[in-house]
């Protein structure tokens, strides 16, 4: 809800500006499949006094304050299975943290970049080894399709030699 406020200011400017039209949110299509009733939560939203002489480059500062709070801002996510042969659904999520795993939109697991020692694919799956403190690598795998195999293990490339 906040990040379409902050895209409306950046369109409509102050709240306070004398040349707002009654119903001038109905001129920006913001959301997917926007209602009259959002248009008006829109419009008090940006009269309230949290909105109150915020500038275009104030907007801007406060999205990326926003999205840097998210849990998956900046994540790539590809679409796996467990490569235990359990094939639980599951999502990779590669940023510059490192490697999340996420089942049922919920993080289950993440490898930091410092953990990680390589990756490699074979077969149909994807893996990852480990660093442990036994000092023999341990790897994770998971099933992917092809396509997403061969995206992640690029991706994974430039973040873990960046």
């Amino acid at each position: 809800q906040a990040r379409f406020l902050f895209r409306f200011l950046v369109h409509v400017g102050d709240a306070e500006s004398e040349i707002l039209e009654e119903n001038y949110s109905s001129q920006f299509c913001l959301v997917p499949n926007q209602t009259p009733e959002i248009e008006l939560e829109m419009e008090e939203l940006h009269r309230s006094e949290f909105c109150r002489n915020l500038s275009a480059s104030e907007c801007d500062k406060e999205i990326l304050r926003l999205c840097y709070r998210l849990e998956a801002y900046g994540l790539h996510f590809f679409k796996a299975s467990d490569g235990d042969g359990s094939n639980s659904e599951l999502s990779l999520g590669i940023g510059i943290g490192g490697v999340s795993v996420y089942a049922d939109g919920q993080r289950i697991n993440t490898f930091p970049w410092i953990m990680i020692r390589k990756s490699h694919c074979s077969g149909s799956c994807f893996f990852l080894e480990l660093y442990s403190t036994t000092g023999k690598p341990t790897e994770v795998g998971f099933k992917m399709d092809k396509r997403n195999r061969k995206q992640l293990w690029r991706l994974f490339v430039d973040f873990h030699t960046f």
